[in-house]
């Protein structure tokens, strides 16, 4: 079998295998032929005569019957109708008998319907002058006709279609005994060879593994050997002549012409090593003349030329370093003095600029903090000086610490509303800039104000040539103004998800609610948030006008932060909650329908994913 092809392996199994189930069918068309031949005999020629058999039975006590009440009867209508019910248990009985006559051929049930034959017909003559009599009325001498000889023959005829119907049966019964045995013969035969066949299947597969699986399973497990580099894999039989053979042989090719690059690469890296180390050592050694003078071959070649050229550009870069070296060293002490006069220069131009810087106005949130930087100037400093009434507030302040009651000056660039707050030692520095993010109508409503200021983050004393006053340095913020309807129960709300409420910037109608070091949001109630607003003030129960996004240190955070709103009187999950798994979000609404989106990221997650897409 190991010089035949795998193809024609394959044809001869697959003939077996056709031969096997042809077997198989074949018996079992035979076997269920000779079942059916018995159903037949028993469907299509007992039971029709046992059923005619009883029929007759049942046809001649019907016609006894009616004689009895033929004799019975007084009135001429009764003996007519009785004798229509002998005329058709007569024509059962002929009917049935025809049939019996033509399909009994066993001698014994053929000798029994011949028998009954005779003493129907004796029984009819009687009959005759029974119903003769009857009509006449002369019922004494029909009833001793009906007792007496009429009786007799009765009995024996009844007797005869009995041992028929009883004859009938029984073969019936043997009949169905027969095919009883029969199916459990077949049985026991389809049984014996679907095992045979199931064992030359078995038989076969076994003999495809060992000829073509197992073969081509180890020239498969040598090739992948050979691709991660084992260079040991053995050859199986390559002696064979079919396709696993040839397969084999070419694995043994492959492996030996491997082995030869191998030593060929081997010997060609040697060579490159030694030539480029002994360039390497006389370039550390301050040889910049050497070159690699070994011929290589291929695609190293371009590597000695490159190796060579970079020393001789490296050769000429030196001498020209060489010259440039004191021209450089001639011309570093002009760049030093040049550099510290433009330094000094600088400074103080720097110095000019943020003393002429003007404040900027962005609304209520810029009015607090501006108020509480001017007590904690006062308190600091000891001056009094305050803002200008609300017309001033439209106008620049001035950028310096001095004040000299005459009015700010608006900068005609400056398109935008400023505030100004005094910082420390009384410096008059921008707190808050409104920017808008598109174009309004006049009659669209305002839903919300976002104000960015640089807050008082830390104090930092610069002192000039003259020993001048420090400056507060200060950092960007974000506030986010919302016009509430209950200033109290927005301020519990808050404080139920996190947020600190800033006593030195709240007041009955506002209220500071600081969520980190650079994020506050102002509660500010409806009348005082529409005297800042330009607009109509939107209602955001029956609008959205803005959703507020704040994250959280973990999901735990995230699902506290909208339990606790909402047992302070908010709508959780106002929209679906969001988990994409590395990031979880919920949403809630406060008291007045403002809709804040507590959510998590996890950006190690994240940034796993897209380096993975």
């Amino acid at each position: 079998m190991k010089n035949i092809s795998i193809p024609q392996k394959l044809a001869v199994a697959f003939l077996i295998i056709a031969v096997v189930l042809c077997g198989v069918a074949g018996f079992s068309a035979v076997q269920i032929g000779k079942m059916n031949t018995a159903i037949d005999y028993v469907s299509n020629d007992l039971l029709p005569k046992t059923v005619a058999a009883q029929q007759i039975d049942t046809a001649t006590s019907d016609f006894r019957i009616a004689e009895v009440q033929h004799i019975l009867a007084t009135q001429s209508a009764d003996m007519t109708a009785a004798e229509q019910k002998i005329s058709t248990a007569q024509g059962i009985v002929d009917k049935n008998f025809s049939v019996l006559d033509r399909t009994i051929v066993r001698p014994e049930a053929r000798q029994l319907l011949t028998a009954f034959r005779q003493k129907w017909l004796s029984y009819l003559e009687q009959h005759q002058k029974l119903i003769t009599l009857s009509r006449l009325n002369r019922n004494e001498e029909a009833t001793a006709i009906m007792r007496g000889r009429s009786q007799v023959l009765f009995d024996e005829l009844s007797d005869r279609i009995s041992a028929l119907v009883s004859f009938e049966m029984k073969l019936a019964a043997q009949q169905r005994q027969d095919a009883s045995d029969l199916h459990t013969h077949v049985v026991t035969l389809l049984a014996l060879v679907v095992v045979m066949a199931c064992a030359a299947l078995v038989g076969i597969l076994l003999m495809l593994v060992r000829q073509i699986a197992r073969p081509v399973d180890q020239v498969t497990s040598g090739l992948t050997a050979l691709a991660s580099g084992d260079m040991s894999v053995t050859s199986v039989d390559h002696e064979r002549q079919d396709e696993v053979g040839r397969l084999a042989g070419a694995l043994n090719n492959l492996r030996g012409q491997l082995l030869a690059a191998d030593e060929a690469k081997a010997a060609q890296t040697t060579l490159i090593v030694e030539s480029i180390g002994r360039g390497l050592g006389a370039l550390a050694d301050g040889d910049l003349t050497a070159r690699i003078e070994t011929d290589l071959t291929g695609s190293f070649a371009k590597l000695r030329t490159d190796f060579n050229h970079a020393l001789s550009a490296m050769n000429d870069a030196m001498a020209a370093v060489t010259d440039a070296t004191s021209g450089i060293n001639n011309g570093a002490s002009d760049i030093r003095q040049a550099s510290d006069d433009l330094s000094q220069r600088t400074e103080q131009q720097d110095h000019r600029q943020r003393e002429r810087q003007p404040a900027r106005q962005a609304g209520p949130a810029a009015q607090l903090i501006g108020q509480g930087a001017e007590q904690h100037g006062d308190d600091a400093g000891g001056e009094d000086q305050h803002d200008q009434p609300d017309e001033a507030d439209e106008q620049p302040c001035r950028a310096d610490d001095r004040h000299d009651g005459q009015g700010d000056r608006r900068d005609p660039a400056e398109g935008q509303r400023r505030s100004r707050g005094r910082i420390g030692h009384g410096a008059w520095v921008p707190l808050f800039r409104a920017q808008p993010t598109r174009v309004r109508r006049r009659s669209e409503p305002i839903p919300y104000r976002i104000e960015i200021m640089p807050a008082l983050r830390e104090h930092r004393r610069d002192r000039d040539s003259d020993g001048g006053a420090g400056r507060t340095v200060m950092a960007r913020m974000i506030f986010v103004n919302l016009p509430v309807g209950d200033v109290a129960r927005a301020t519990a709300f808050y404080e139920s998800v996190g947020f600190v409420r800033d006593a030195r910037f709240s007041s009955d109608d506002t209220a500071s609610m600081q969520w980190s070091e650079h994020i506050v949001v102002m509660l500010l109630h409806r009348d005082r948030f529409a005297g800042f607003a330009p607009l109509p003030v939107a209602d955001a129960t029956t609008q959205t006008a803005h959703l507020i996004a704040l994250s959280l240190d973990d999901r735990a955070g995230v699902d506290a932060f909208v339990e606790a709103g909402a047992a302070a009187g908010g709508t959780a999950d106002v929209r679906a909650p969001q988990d994409h798994g590395f990031m979880y979000g919920r949403s809630i609404a406060d008291p007045d329908g403002h809709v804040l989106e507590p959510m998590w990221m996890d950006v190690a997650a994240f940034e796993a994913m897209r380096a993975g897409a």
